[in-house]
């Protein structure tokens, strides 16, 4: 993996742009001219690109340098642009955490998940209701908590209630054997489990709204550090009772865990990401550093400036692998407007 080294060639904004599989050499150079007239308000001069850009089945993810600093007017413009859907491409442009070196090295990082629609493609409680005949009525209070419309812990007592009676063994294993991970988050697990091996106070964290009845099937594979979710409680014939076990798992329990992190752990912040999709997040994704929506709600999207709306959590990974190296090669040239590293994803 290439790298180029921003503070040493003087640069003082980054840029990460992701491109959707299939991405042509020639359609990432055209959205890239494109962000940086849209961020500066003037054609920058790029330099020339290669095939190395062609988007691969995992994406292409592109960190521009850019030696200008990133204005006022200039994040609106480009925030603008993200949202109407003007970029073909999702970029981050808020500073991002390194895993590897300085803060990172002393107290460590952290990456905070939300679990439904963001670590896997379900909504864990309205799987339950379909294999128990009430997603109509689940699915429907379920929507209107995630724009935001409900209070949620009121919001989940009702759906929970109308799963009593149903067989918890026989749904449960049914619903964890057909959870899609979302794609992208075996890549992110990996470098996770990179980055903690290389300092063991970095931390990888579920906090959910959901199940942590479903959410134990993936710690199987990302052995995560911490983890807060609801437990839907079942009664000694192995049955729902309709009825959460213990307090309710809310946004300001999701935003504690958060929270945990930076005074028990001793991260900072600045160290600390949060990624989630539904209002029920916001709480939390304002208690991190660094705050990313993936395919967010209307309501999420409208409040976090890192979106990913075209790619997929292998976005996520790549940019945590790209500062592992210690000894990066520079593709910058001295006094260059803009440099440029291709990450390759394996």
């Amino acid at each position: 993996m290439a790298h180029s080294k921003a503070a040493q060639q003087g640069k003082t904004h980054e840029f990460w742009v992701g491109f959707q599989h299939g991405t042509s050499t020639k359609e990432i150079e055209a959205e890239l001219t494109k962000l940086l007239t849209t961020a500066y308000g003037a054609e920058l001069a790029l330099p020339d690109f290669n095939s190395a850009l062609t988007a691969s089945e995992q994406g292409c993810y592109v960190l521009l340098e850019v030696a200008q600093p990133l204005s006022g007017a200039g994040r609106e413009a480009l925030r603008s642009a993200v949202l109407n859907g003007a970029l073909n491409c999702d970029v981050w442009y808020d500073p991002f955490p390194n895993f590897y070196h300085g803060e990172a090295a002393v107290h460590g990082s952290a990456v905070v998940m939300d679990m439904d629609m963001t670590s896997v493609q379900i909504e864990g409680i309205d799987e339950i209701a379909r294999r128990l005949g009430v997603y109509e009525q689940v699915a429907a209070i379920t929507e209107q908590a995630m724009q935001g419309h409900l209070d949620f812990s009121q919001s989940l007592q009702k759906r929970v209630a109308l799963l009593k009676g149903g067989n918890a063994q026989q749904v449960l294993a049914d619903v964890r054997a057909h959870m899609p991970w979302t794609p992208g988050l075996d890549q992110l697990i990996t470098e996770m489990d990179t980055a903690r091996q290389a300092n063991d106070k970095t931390q990888f964290c579920v906090a959910s709204g959901g199940f942590h009845n479903l959410i134990a099937a993936l710690d199987e594979h990302a052995h995560y550090n911490q983890i807060a979710a609801n437990r839907l409680e079942v009664d000694a014939s192995g049955h729902f009772t309709g009825k959460v076990s213990g307090p309710i798992v809310d946004g300001q329990a999701k935003a504690a865990l958060v929270r945990s992190l930076k005074e028990q752990n001793q991260i900072a912040k600045a160290q600390i990401i949060v990624v989630g999709d539904g209002a029920n997040d916001l709480i939390m994704m304002a208690e991190g550093g660094f705050a990313l929506a993936y395919h967010a709600k209307p309501k999420v999207q409208a409040q976090v400036h890192n979106l990913i709306n075209h790619c997929d959590l292998t976005m996520l990974g790549a940019r945590i692998k790209l500062d592992q190296a210690a000894q990066p090669e520079t593709l910058v040239a001295p006094g260059a407007q803009v440099g440029f590293s291709v990450v390759t994803v394996a």
